[in-house]
């Protein structure tokens, strides 16, 4: 056996499917299935049973997985070491951020992160929720932050906090405005493209009210979308921290009736769970997460 079958046998194991597995080692499913029926000659026993449905564990397979994972872990915190000696003992961290994400969290985060691991040179990058979650799922980053349930089996998530999300319209608007379904069924809202985790919460929020609104324009930069609804060019969903910071009081109205709380995780990919760097965000995540329980 070699690491490459071990890789496609825990990749299909996680996706249940040939072909997601595939995607997520950027390998033919072909070449996949080839890999999985040499693990399987090579150790004599059938690891899956295939069906219409796609591909399940055997018991000998559910066996061999978390040995296979523990093997791969092991593998890529070698290489992460191995490649810190190369790049003279300095880890390279990558990690997406999302617009919603609190500032002073992540400077709390950065700070800690100098002091007790200053081996570890961060890098981070502004994307949607979205996408910055397939870039996980797909090893592009290191980790990354993100709002709302996430979906894949194989990629972890880390808790940090709720965050409260409230619909806001123009101040001149507010004398329009009923709450009820009608009134929310004609107000013309500002959407986000579809990689934008604001995007599945006005979804959410519209599901909940039983409406399908029409879209006035699509905005995926928080500090413009919110300059559109004080103009009066829509209504839209946005993060209550945000609004408390960068919001103009008498240009708009919170509409405390509509809103909803979801979670800010931190996420990463589930073969990461050993990884240095992986380790080190965690501890910070940790610490930092305790320090506003305690506020």
């Amino acid at each position: 056996m070699d690491l490459n079958q071990l890789k496609s046998f825990v990749a299909v194991a996680h996706q249940q499917n040939l072909t997601q597995a595939a995607e997520t080692l950027h390998l033919s499913q072909p070449a996949v299935s080839a890999q999985i029926k040499a693990l399987e000659k090579n150790l004599d026993v059938q690891l899956f049973d295939r069906n219409a449905q796609g591909m399940s564990l055997t018991s000998a397979g559910k066996v061999l997985l978390p040995r296979a994972e523990t093997m791969l872990q092991q593998m890529h915190h070698l290489d992460s070491f191995a490649q810190s000696i190369k790049n003279d003992f300095h880890l390279q961290s990558k990690v997406g951020i999302i617009q919603m994400l609190p500032v002073p969290f992540l400077t709390e985060c950065v700070g800690i992160l100098q002091t007790e691991f200053p081996h570890i040179h961060q890098s981070f990058s502004l994307g949607l929720s979205g996408i910055i979650l397939n870039q996980v799922k797909q090893r592009e980053l290191t980790g990354g932050f993100f709002v709302g349930d996430n979906p894949y089996r194989n990629v972890h998530t880390v808790d940090i906090m709720p965050l409260k999300f409230e619909v806001v319209m123009a101040q001149k608007w507010l004398g329009h405005f009923e709450n009820n379904q009608k009134a929310m069924q004609q107000l013309p809202w500002i959407s986000l493209s579809a990689f934008s985790a604001l995007t599945r919460f006005t979804q959410k929020i519209w599901r909940q009210w039983k409406v399908t609104p029409t879209t006035a324009l699509q905005c995926d930069d928080m500090y413009a979308l919110l300059n559109l609804v004080e103009a009066g060019h829509g209504v839209a969903l946005l993060p209550s921290h945000y609004l408390d910071v960068h919001a103009q009081r008498d240009a708009i109205v919170r509409l405390p009736e509509i809103q909803l709380t979801e979670m800010l995780s931190f996420i990463y990919a589930i073969d990461l769970e050993q990884d240095p760097i992986i380790e080190a965000w965690k501890h910070t995540l940790a610490k930092v997460t305790q320090r506003i329980e305690q506020m």
